[in-house]
């Protein structure tokens, strides 16, 4: 489900028509709607502050992990809220990040028929 909305967010171009925002509240939401389903998380309705507290106590990522998804979700803060404009090749690495997350904690699926 999330490798699909990220392509989906992909083929939005929303760089060419300048909604650079639009595009970071749509990757973070992505990757919080995953963290929510995968691990019983509820991002959604969290602050990005009380996210990461919940998260620090969380066993399910590792600290390498815990320590990507702050910097991601930091970065989508400072778009979001800071009104900062990153350029293309920053999006890009932001984009890369949330896949990596994905990529990294996904449920194996042997473990899940058990």
């Amino acid at each position: 489900m999330a490798y699909e909305a990220l392509s989906a967010l992909q083929n939005k171009n929303y760089f060419k028509a300048g909604k650079v925002r639009e595009y970071y509240f749509e990757l973070s939401d992505i990757l919080r709607q995953y963290m929510e389903n995968r691990f019983d998380l509820r991002a959604p309705e969290m602050t990005t502050d009380e996210f990461l507290a919940t998260l620090r106590s969380s066993k399910s990522l590792s600290t390498t992990q815990k320590s990507l998804v702050r910097d991601f979700l930091s970065h989508c803060d400072m778009v979001k809220f800071a009104k900062y404009l990153p350029p293309n090749t920053e999006a890009e690495t932001s984009y890369e990040s949330a896949k990596r997350l994905v990529d990294e904690t996904m449920e194996d699926p042997m473990e899940a028929k058990k």
